[in-house]
């Protein structure tokens, strides 16, 4: 079993997505089933769904060999990348044995967090992918779907309608934010009565602030690894970055503006944004750019444009920052 039984039950509702998979492995022993292609957000949960398929194949004793091959994790050379990936497939069919295993072999599903490139990939004449993969959007979670993660993870006097729309406001449907104060939440409840608790408190406030704005927070090491490795091995770093500090004041600027206080030519401002927007961080809306995650956006505005304020003052600097980015969206 590839997930753990931790994650299953703790795992939202992907049953639409799920059953797109088994009718193209339907399909697939008749010899007319799709290559798919996972596409979305970095920790949207493609990883989870592509082996959530594979468990379910195993447990239905599925004629079909669901072979799972982490890609990433097994950059190396062609030859050593050849060997693993036998081994891997090897592997799945010894763990396969005792079953009738039809000679169609395994069913492959690739998963992409960059959204543009595969675009690209999929899209160009000039690619040998051209048409062979057909996309798969694994979008954001609804109200419905955040709601029923919190229900899996947050104790009955946490779980109030109002700590859920704001969770999934704070969230915008993204499965991996709500995961980490929701963890928060149940630890800080515990420890309040001992450590912090004062009467204008709040579980949810402290949760969100410790996970975006402290080194500690899986949000906060998230965001920081995502530029960092956006930026790796890169020209002009530092412009990069301040075109982002840009954006995240602004909420959203076209090219005059971003120039003028980068003191930089819209020509030479346009390929940074190019740049961002081929690794997904930043997102166009008609002339004006934006960083496509508003959660790395409200990470970048407070760690990288002003100094990370005390919990104490955190309410206020919160509440000023969205309701003028707001503004700045309307």
């Amino acid at each position: 079993m590839l997930l753990r039984e931790h994650e299953r039950s703790s795992s939202a509702d992907r049953s639409e997505i799920l059953t797109v998979l088994h009718h193209n492995a339907q399909l697939t022993r008749h010899g007319k089933g799709l290559n798919l292609a996972l596409v979305g957000q970095q920790r949207i949960g493609k990883i989870m769904l592509a082996q959530r398929f594979a468990d379910d194949l195993r447990e239905r004793h599925s004629p079909l060999v669901p072979v799972y091959f982490g890609v990433a994790r097994n950059l190396f050379v062609p030859s050593v990348f050849a060997i693993r990936l036998l081994a891997s497939i090897g592997r799945s069919f010894i763990e396969a044995d005792g079953r009738r295993v039809e000679q169609s072999g395994g069913v492959l599903n690739a998963a992409s967090s960059n959204i543009h490139a595969m675009e690209r990939i999929m899209q160009s004449a000039t690619s040998p992918l051209s048409d062979q993969f057909q996309v798969v959007p694994v979008p954001p979670f609804d109200r419905a779907a955040t709601a029923e993660l919190c229900h899996k993870s947050l104790p009955k006097h946490l779980l109030t309608q109002e700590a859920v729309a704001r969770l999934f406001e704070f969230t915008s449907g993204h499965p991996f934010y709500p995961n980490c104060p929701t963890t928060a939440m149940r630890r800080l409840d515990a420890d309040r009565v001992h450590l912090w608790n004062r009467p204008n408190d709040d579980v949810l406030d402290r949760a969100i602030y410790e996970e975006i704005l402290t080194q500690e927070g899986r949000i906060c090491q998230y965001c920081e690894h995502r530029v960092e490795m956006a930026l790796t091995e890169t020209r002009g770093k530092t412009t990069l970055r301040s075109v982002l500090l840009v954006l995240a004041g602004e909420g959203k600027a076209n090219l005059s503006q971003i120039g003028a206080q980068l003191k930089r030519a819209p020509g030479e401002v346009h390929s940074y944004l190019k740049h961002l927007a081929d690794i997904d961080l930043v997102g166009r809306e008609g002339r004006r750019y934006y960083i496509t995650d508003p959660i790395v956006a409200l990470w970048v505005s407070f760690t990288m444009l002003e100094r990370t304020p005390e919990y104490g003052g955190y309410k206020d600097a919160i509440r000023r920052y969205q309701d003028w980015l707001a503004e700045q969206t309307a």
